[in-house]
């Protein structure tokens, strides 16, 4: 009886010599194609509609069409989706089917009776209701018109039988009306002669001298007879429910005949909004967040290759004093990211959730956007397109505990967070990674060591469990890293705070024991090149990206990383400026390539 419904315009995706392009030809009931046309160019000012290269009304008098041709690189559906979202071309109507309904009596809710008394009462229908109450009128229409065409034929029918006796009988009836003085005389004497009522009296009286043509006697008796076989059908219909209802059918298919044609828009219900996910390109982003507690994605298009040993360039520029970038990875727009703290727990966004803003903008304050309690503060970050399959979430802490936990028990977080993992006392959650549950693990400390062991060594556990010894650290030394090995042709690729690297092959590091002290890492710790800031598994064609605490951004290839042993220093990767120092470092990865081929080589641009 009450609701909504949604109406869409007509919009089709063409493809036009290399190009797409989206034509709109139809829009929803008393919306004006100026309105349209307006609200694309404002959404499109404000961001709410990307990828549009140009707009052209080329409406005439053939009919509306109205082109929004596409960037290159705009994904067709993904702009189709938001200008259903953000501009008119999609409309919701509410209704409410409240009608005065004639009921046999008041408060009876029945059907209309023809019989009845006819009292109208308001009621809200369904739509059920509302076709039988149609129907019921229509029977009803068609009850009346065939009873008044009935009487209109009988009354006919009676007229033409007074005209048929004149007929039979002219001669007397000439005579009776050529002796009466008046014309009411001879009415009553043919109505006696005759058995005539008034009615029949009165049309033979006045009669005209033509009807006595045999042709027009003719078609007395042809209309009588035709009238005789008309009163027996319309009798016929009015005994018969079954074709009363018989003509409702085929009056309104006639109706739908002439009248009927292809509906231009789309009626859709109105609870099945478009998602987010129907309105946001699922693209490549950076997301950035840092020790203060902000946040931000930007594009991976943002970013230039340089070569090594390049200055970089500036990014974050308006953090405070006390903030440093912590650290940033590349993910999808679509894809889930879940937030693990340092008190352990985990927090759930997705990508396109986490606020998109200009290069240097320092970005959207985490309290903003994750429910997180007092002196909480995310200390790693991991990306997630799925959780469905046989996966596992490795995590593993600052002082050297591991714990590996089915991905599936993180399907479902709260606003305001699950526990991950229960920390021991002084310690906190470092480094999470997604992995199968049979692979390699190596994890790297801030001295530059490292322990190689197999993920079998850890055995599943539940979403609320501590974890065992990863690996024995020495006093003052931390984890700082930790890899899982997907591919062994990959190369280990340490970097230093002070700006140095190096990339070892995997096979360099032999297994240990879980929970020993693992193998040397890198040269013994010297102050001119500082600690072990991270550790990353890569291979010669990805790049990386690398951060600075005075925010300075480098893109580097990996093949301009010589390929050292496991007791090198390294080489120099960035140029540091005084007190600056490494804070994070990420790979490209697989899309690196992508990357190269969007935005050329080499070129430097702003985070």
């Amino acid at each position: 009886g009450r609701g909504s419904i949604t109406i869409r315009g007509k919009a089709e995706i063409v493809e036009e010599r290399g190009k797409h392009k989206i034509i709109i030809s139809e829009i929803p009931y008393q919306v004006y194609k100026s309105r349209i046309v307006e609200a694309i160019s404002e959404a499109y000012a404000e961001k709410r509609i990307t990828g549009i290269a140009r707009l052209d009304d080329e409406s005439n008098r053939k009919g509306m069409r109205v082109v929004v041709e596409l960037q290159r690189n705009a994904t067709p559906k993904i702009v189709l989706n938001q200008l259903f979202k953000h501009t008119p071309l999609q409309a919701t109507f509410g209704f409410n089917m409240l009608a005065l309904v004639p009921v046999a009596s008041a408060g009876s809710g029945q059907v209309f009776d023809p019989g009845a008394p006819v009292v109208l009462e308001p009621q809200v229908l369904t739509l059920k209701q509302l076709l039988e109450h149609f129907i019921a009128h229509r029977k009803n229409v068609i009850t009346r018109r065939t009873a008044y065409d009935l009487r209109k034929a009988e009354e006919r029918a009676h007229l033409l039988e007074g005209y048929r006796i004149a007929l039979d009988h002219i001669d007397e009836v000439i005579e009776i009306v050529r002796g009466s003085q008046t014309t009411d005389e001879a009415k009553e004497r043919l109505s006696k002669r005759f058995d005539l009522s008034e009615v029949q009296a009165q049309a033979i009286v006045d009669m005209r001298l033509r009807t006595l043509v045999g042709l027009e006697r003719k078609k007395i008796e042809d209309e009588y007879a035709e009238l005789i076989k008309t009163i027996a059908e319309l009798q016929d219909i009015l005994r018969s429910p079954r074709r009363i209802a018989g003509i409702v059918k085929s009056e309104t298919l006639e109706i739908k005949k002439r009248f009927g044609d292809d509906r231009r828009t789309h009626v859709e219900p109105a609870e099945d909004e478009m998602s987010i996910e129907q309105i946001t390109p699922n693209i490549d982003v950076v997301v950035t967040y840092t020790v203060g507690g902000y946040i931000k994605r930007v594009t991976v298009d943002t970013f230039r290759t340089q070569n090594r040993g390049g200055r970089g360039v500036t990014g974050i520029s308006n953090l405070k004093r006390e903030d440093v970038v912590r650290n940033f990875f590349v993910t999808k727009t679509h894809d889930h990211v879940l937030f693990f703290t340092n008190m352990g727990r985990v927090y759930r966004l997705r990508g396109y959730e986490i606020p998109d803003t200009t290069r240097q903008a320092r970005g959207t304050a985490l309290v903003n956007l994750l429910t997180l309690p007092p002196g909480e503060q995310v200390t790693a970050v991991f990306p997630v397109a799925s959780f469905e399959g046989e996966r596992y979430l490795v995590m593993v802490t600052k002082r050297g505990v591991i714990k590996k936990t089915k991905l599936d028990q993180f399907a479902n977080v709260r606003r305001n967070g699950l526990i991950a993992i229960n920390l021991d006392e002084g310690d906190e959650l470092l480094a999470v990674d997604l992995s199968t549950g049979s692979r390699d693990i190596i994890l790297g400390s801030t001295q530059g060591m490292a322990v190689h062991f197999n993920e079998k060594d850890v055995r599943p556990m539940g979403r609320v469990a501590r974890g065992v010894k990863a690996m024995t650290l020495e006093k003052g030394d931390t984890v700082v890293a930790m890899d899982v090995v997907e591919d062994e042709r990959r190369e280990v690729l340490l970097v230093t705070s002070l700006g140095f690297g190096k990339r070892t092959p995997i096979a360099d590091y032999r297994h240990t024991a879980r929970g020993g002290k693992g193998v040397k890492a890198f040269a013994r710790q010297r102050d001119d090149i500082g600690q072990v800031v991270d550790q990353l598994l890569v291979a010669p064609e990805d790049q990386i990206l690398m951060i600075t605490s005075g925010n300075q951004v480098i893109r580097l290839k990996v093949r301009d990383i010589r390929k050292t042993g496991r007791d090198a220093k390294g080489v120099r990767l960035q140029r540091l400026g005084a007190g600056d120092e490494v804070i994070a470092v990420t790979n490209l990865g697989k899309q690196a390539k992508q990357i190269t081929e969007i935005t050329g080589e080499p070129q430097q641009t702003e985070l």
